[in-house]
């Protein structure tokens, strides 16, 4: 994969079906809405810390069928 800096996030390309891959680095952060928020839907509600204990890498888009099939082999 060929790798390179865009707005300061490590991005690459992946060379089997062309995706563009954003790094998710490991770290904490808060999902969902408080409890104040009044036009939050129920379901985001409650706000929960989540911890990532590792990275990975993420498409920025929707993975085709066709994109899955390279990458599978199938």
């Amino acid at each position: 994969m060929a790798k390179t800096k865009q707005q300061g996030a490590d991005v690459r390309q992946n060379e089997v079906d062309g995706l563009t891959l954003v790094w998710v680095p490991a770290g904490t952060f808060m999902m969902g809405a408080p409890d104040n928020d009044g036009i939050a839907a129920r379901n985001e509600k409650p706000q929960v810390k989540v911890v990532l204990s590792k990275g990975f890498w993420m498409t920025t888009t929707v993975v085709t069928q066709k994109s899955f099939g390279l990458v599978m082999g199938v």
